[in-house]
C-alpha cells in the first residue's frame, strides 16, 4: 500500500499533467505502484528537466522510505523548478523523519517565500512550531489561512494549538469546525466535551459525550466520559446505568469499580456501593482511595470498627491524606470519643485548613459539651467554607437558640430550609434520564 502521505503530496501537485505524467499520478492514486514507479524512471531519464515527474518520483520513494533517494528527486525537482512549493513540503517531509526538525522548518520557510499565501505551506509551518512550543508563532501562521481554503486536518491542527495556548473558546470553534467535516470522529467529540468542561459549560460537555455515545455506543472510553461528566452534572442515575454496562464488559475493571462505587454513593445506595468498592480494594490494596472509600461507605451503616479499620489502612498508605482524618473524627465522634474526635479532625485541618466539614465536625463536639460559644466560632468557620450545607445552617440555629439569640436562630433556620429544599430538587434531577431524549447529545 502506497502511504497516505503521496495522496497529500498529490493535492500540492499543480493540476493537469499530460500524457506520462498524468498517466503515473493515476496509477499512484490507484496505489499501482509498480506501474507508477516504472513510468517515472522512465520519465526521469526522457525528461530530465520535468520537475513534477522528479516530485512525484520522490514521493514514491518516500512511501517506500528510501529516504536518500527521495531527497535527490526532490532536490532535482526544485533545482528545475524553484517554485515547486510541493518539493519544499516534500523536501521537509523527509527532514521531519530524518529528525531534523530544523532543517524541515528552514525548507518550509523558503517555500513561504515563494508562494506566502499558500495554505498548506501556512499549516505545516503552525505545526511545526507548535510541536517546537512555539505556540505565539503556530498561531501566526495557522491564522494566515483562510478558512475557505483550509487544506484537509487544518482545523484540528488549529484546535490542538489553541488548546496548548489555553484559548478554549477558539480551540472548540476550531474543533466545530473539524467536526463538520468528520461528523463521526469520536475523538473530536471527547476532545470538545473537555474543553466544554474547562470552561465550565457543564451541560455541553454532556452534550458532546452524549453525541459520541450515541455514534458509538459500545466504546468503553466513551462510555466512561459519559459516567462521569455524567456526574459532574448531577445526572447519577446516567452514570449508574453507564457504569454498570462497562462492568458488563469487563467486571474486574478498578476504575469501574471506583466510579459506580463513588455514583452509587451520590444515589445514597450504600450497601451496593460497599460491594464496589470491597471488590477494589481486592484489586487494588494498596490504593488509599480505595481503603477511604470503602471505609466510608461503612461509617455511614455505623459498621464503625470496620469502617475504622479502612480509614486507618488509608491512612498507613498515605499519611497526608485529610479526609481519612476527617472521617476517623466522625467516627469517634459517634463512638462518643470526643477528644479522639478533636484530635482527627484538628488532624484534617493541619492537612487541609479549608477542609469545612472538619470545623463543623468540631463545632459538633462543643456543641455536645455545650461549650456553645466555641461551637458556634468552629460552625461560623465551616458556614465560610461550605455555605450551600443545609444540616451546617439548621445546626448554627440550634446554637443561637441556646445562646437565646432568637433571630439569629430564626434566620439560621430560614437558610436551612431554603437550602433544603434546593437539594431536595438537586437529587430528584439527580434521577434524571436524558440520554436517548431528541434534545439531548445536540451541543449549541
Amino acid at each position: 500500500m502506497v502511504h497516505c502521505l503521496i495522496l497529500g503530496l498529490l493535492l500540492l501537485q499543480s493540476a493537469g499533467p499530460s500524457g506520462q505524467l498524468k498517466e503515473a499520478r493515476t496509477a499512484l492514486q490507484n496505489n499501482d505502484v509498480p506501474k507508477a514507479e516504472k513510468i517515472l524512471e522512465q520519465l526521469a531519464k526522457t525528461s530530465p528537466r520535468n520537475a513534477e515527474a522528479f516530485h512525484l518520483l520522490g514521493t514514491l520513494r518516500l512511501a517506500q522510505q528510501r529516504f536518500s533517494e527521495a531527497e535527490t528527486s526532490f532536490q532535482k525537482a526544485l533545482e528545475i523548478d524553484p517554485k515547486l512549493v510541493a518539493a519544499y513540503v516534500a523536501l521537509a517531509d523527509v527532514r521531519m523523519l530524518e529528525n531534523r526538525p530544523d532543517d524541515a522548518l528552514s525548507l518550509l520557510k523558503k517555500g513561504l517565500e515563494v508562494d506566502p499565501k499558500e495554505p498548506r505551506l501556512l499549516m505545516r509551518l503552525g505545526s511545526a512550531e507548535a510541536e517546537a512550543g512555539r505556540l505565539e508563532s503556530a498561531l501566526k501562521y495557522l491564522g494566515g489561512v483562510p478558512e475557505a481554503d483550509a487544506p484537509p486536518g487544518y482545523w484540528e491542527i488549529l484546535g490542538r494549538t489553541l488548546m496548548a495556548a489555553g484559548q478554549f473558546g477558539q480551540a472548540e470553534r476550531a474543533y466545530r469546525q473539524h467536526l463538520k467535516q468528520n461528523p463521526e470522529s469520536i475523538q473530536t467529540l471527547r476532545l470538545l466535551s473537555g474543553i466544554a468542561l474547562k470552561q465550565g459549560e457543564n451541560m455541553r460537555a454532556w452534550d458532546y459525550i452524549a453525541q459520541a455515545r450515541t455514534t458509538a455506543p459500545n466504546s468503553p472510553d466513551v462510555l466512561y466520559d459519559f459516567a462521569q461528566v455524567s456526574l459532574v452534572n448531577n445526572l447519577v442515575t446516567e452514570a449508574i446505568r453507564a457504569f454498570r454496562i462497562l462492568l458488563i464488559m469487563d467486571p474486574d475493571n478498578p476504575k469501574y469499580l471506583f466510579g459506580i462505587g463513588n455514583a452509587l454513593l451520590e444515589n445514597v445506595n450504600f450497601p451496593e456501593a460497599e460491594t464496589h468498592f470491597q471488590r477494589f480494594v481486592s484489586l487494588r490494596s494498596n490504593d488509599p482511595l480505595g481503603h477511604l472509600m470503602l471505609g466510608y461507605s461503612l461509617s455511614v451503616k455505623k459498621q464503625y470498627p470496620e469502617a475504622k479499620e479502612q480509614l486507618e489502612a488509608a491512612v498507613r498508605l498515605d499519611p497526608n491524606l485529610a479526609e481519612a482524618y476527617y472521617h476517623l473524627g466522625v467516627i469517634a465522634h459517634g463512638m462518643k470519643e470526643d477528644e479522639k474526635a478533636l484530635e482527627m479532625f484538628h488532624e484534617t485541618l493541619r492537612r487541609n485548613e479549608r477542609h469545612g466539614l472538619a470545623h463543623f465536625g468540631i463545632g459538633r463536639v462543643y456543641f455536645g459539651q455545650r461549650k456553645f460559644p466555641e461551637a458556634l466560632a468552629a460552625m461560623q468557620k465551616a458556614a465560610e467554607l461550605i455555605p450551600s450545607d443545609s444540616d451546617l445552617h439548621f445546626n448554627i440555629s440550634r446554637v443561637y437558640a441556646f445562646l437565646n439569640e432568637k433571630e439569629k436562630a430564626k434566620a439560621e433556620l430560614e437558610i436551612y430550609s431554603r437550602l433544603s429544599a434546593e437539594a431536595e430538587k438537586r437529587e430528584a434531577e439527580s434521577r434524571r434520564t436524558l440520554y436517548g431524549n431528541t434534545t439531548a447529545g445536540n451541543p449549541k
